[in-house]
């Protein structure tokens, strides 16, 4: 018994899927737009093929639109679950285990589908004959008695198709313009952006790292200052001025000294390029206290619905319940029992009683929205944040207050006095 040569459409398979790999792997080819040519028909259309040819090895199975058709449809199956294997493999969903799978896949299906023709008859294996099967079509479109009308139809058809593949194609060849930025960000202690050291003292160093990163597609000259309170501090030469160039990243501790005191100061990061000399290109800022050696204190702050300052609802509705952020922190190097009180134009607003006694040890957070309901209307209203401790019980050791609205409809507005 003679051994069956391989099927001309299995080998073109076979042959496929080596090239694509062959310009996926390869240095400088995996750099053209050939390579993307070639993974659409590797992702979309070649495994649903070695997959049809398989199920249907018999020329009487299925015919050539069908096979066609199935196989872009079981492709988009298969790919997906190959996908899903692998997300739960050591390997996980990467380049070369996906193009590995995928051409692994494609070949076993190749190799079983060739086992299975070979034991049918010649004139019943599925086959494509690449030259008759071209030869037939140009014959049978000679000798069709189709109108005038299909044969203009026919031509637009093949033309639609023809076009539909060259814009595939221009896209796939077409760079895309991609979005000219710099990365400008700052990051804590830990080397991620949170955590950051926001309690500094006074005459004493403190550090934060600043990352620049060129995604412009140039070469860019930064300028960086550093401020607080809109005074400038010093900076190394090397750190004032950097120069990336495209995709160029650029990632130091800056290390700098508060020359004053104070408490929820702003530390600003500003950032300059050739084209913003006068106005910072970027900007970023943290707010700090600058204290003096041994100082004892109590940071208490209120912030807008989103936690964030200077974002407070100034108007509210009648009735309608409304949520501030209220915060203390404990810098009193001891553990102490505050109290809080809310007042609306001095009368008293309940709180429950979690948050109208809180118990801090040294350096503790305590960080609530703290919800109240208005029982009256009136114009320019005081809201107090009433903040007592054990030394102070008659006097509020701490206070803060907004100025607002409360009417029959409800605006919102941004405000702080």
């Amino acid at each position: 018994m003679t051994r069956k040569k391989v099927p001309s459409d299995l080998l073109l398979v076979i042959g496929l899927v080596l090239l694509t790999n062959i310009f996926v792997l390869t240095p400088k080819l995996n750099e053209t737009a050939i390579r993307g040519i070639l993974c659409i028909p590797l992702v979309l259309f070649l495994p649903g093929y070695s997959l049809i040819v398989v199920l249907f090895p018999e020329k009487s199975g299925l015919k050539g639109i069908e096979r066609a058709a199935l196989s872009f449809g079981l492709s988009i199956a298969v790919v997906p679950l190959i996908g899903l294997s692998l997300n739960y493999s050591p390997w996980g969903i990467k380049l070369l285990p996906i193009l590995v799978s995928l051409s692994v896949f494609i070949f076993i299906m190749c190799w079983i589908a060739h086992l299975i023709r070979a034991k049918l008859p010649e004139t019943e294996a599925f086959n494509v004959n690449f030259r008759e099967t071209a030869v037939s079509f140009k014959a049978k479109i000679k000798s069709s008695p189709a109108s005038k009308i299909d044969k203009i139809l026919f031509v637009v058809l093949v033309l639609l198709i023809l076009l539909s593949i060259a814009t595939l194609f221009y896209v796939i060849i077409t760079p895309k313009e991609d979005e000219c930025f710099t990365e400008f960000y700052i990051l804590g202690p830990n080397g991620k952006a949170n955590n950051y050291t926001t309690k500094y003292v006074l005459g004493e160093s403190g550090t934060v790292v600043v990352g620049i990163a060129n995604h412009e597609y140039r070469h860019v000259n930064y300028t960086l200052e550093l401020k607080l309170e809109n005074k400038s501090l010093p900076l190394p030469e090397k750190q004032k001025h950097i120069n990336l160039d495209s995709n160029g990243i650029w990632k130091e501790p800056i290390t700098f000294t508060p020359p004053f005191q104070g408490h929820n100061m702003k530390l600003e990061f500003l950032l300059f390029n050739e084209t913003s000399e006068s106005k910072p290109y970027q900007d970023l800022h943290l707010w700090i206290d600058v204290l003096k050696k041994g100082e004892h204190f109590t940071e208490f702050y209120v912030l807008g619905p989103d936690g964030k300052k200077d974002n407070y609802t100034a108007k509210c509705a009648l009735g309608e319940s409304e949520t501030v952020i209220v915060g203390i922190a404990n810098h009193e190097y001891k553990r102490v029992n505050y109290t809080l009180e809310l007042k609306l134009e001095n009368k008293s607003l309940p709180l429950p009683e979690k948050q109208k006694h809180i118990n801090l040890d040294s350096n503790g957070i305590w960080e609530e929205p703290i919800t109240f309901t208005p029982s009256f209307q009136g114009h320019n209203m005081k809201l107090e944040f009433l903040l007592f401790n054990e030394t102070s019980e008659s006097k509020p050791y701490q206070d803060l207050h907004l100025w607002m609205d409360v009417n029959k409809t409800k605006t919102i507005k941004a405000k702080k006095d």
